[in-house]
């Protein structure tokens, strides 16, 4: 497995076309929207709160970078929505650590050939721990897979951006999603 995901970044760093190979860069990415999540039992409903999503990346190439994140939501009433057989109505926070890659794959160039704005595919995994009416339950796996834009602005260092993610918990049987609008600064 490990090299299979080590050609893949190979891959990517020979392939894929932009900037010249130097240097990794860290990157730390600040999310503040929304998310929600749907029920594991039919006719439940759907909960939706305030994410916090915090990202630590290692940009490999201008195309490319892992990450470490963590996601944090709350949901008002969200708890039996969840599937975690909390009592109607009860209070859930979710919180999850994980892993991220990151493909920028498409990129524009503004009047002063500078590439600044990119459309970029995001996947990951992690594990959610889940808190309804006080107490902590069993975890989950958390995988997700999101679609989004950033704007690279004249300040050095500095890009905001807008990322959309399907969420997916397999074994809850839970589907979610969020709406992150996001700062992100390159060290």
């Amino acid at each position: 497995m490990k090299r299979l995901l080590g050609l893949a970044v190979l891959g990517c760093l020979v392939v894929l076309p932009g900037a010249a190979v130097g240097a990794p860069a860290a990157e730390l990415d600040v999310g503040l929207g929304g998310a929600m999540l749907t029920s594991a039992t039919p006719g439940a409903g759907i909960t939706a709160g305030p994410a916090l999503q915090l990202e630590l990346a290692l940009a490999l190439h201008e195309r490319v970078s892992v990450s470490l994140f963590a996601l944090a939501s709350t949901h008002r009433g969200g708890g039996s929505a969840a599937g975690t057989g909390a009592a109607e109505g009860s209070d859930l926070t979710a919180l999850t650590p994980g892993v991220s890659a990151r493909v920028n794959a498409l990129g524009f160039d503004d009047a002063l050939g500078a590439r600044r704005v990119w459309l970029y595919a995001r996947t990951g995994a992690g594990w959610t721990v889940l808190w309804p009416a006080g107490h902590a339950t069993s975890g989950g796996l958390f995988v997700f897979a999101a679609l989004g834009v950033e704007y690279r602005a004249h300040l050095k260092g500095f890009s905001i951006g807008l990322e959309v993610a399907p969420h997916w918990w397999p074994t809850r049987g839970v589907f979610g999603g969020s709406v992150m609008p996001n700062l992100r600064f390159t060290f």
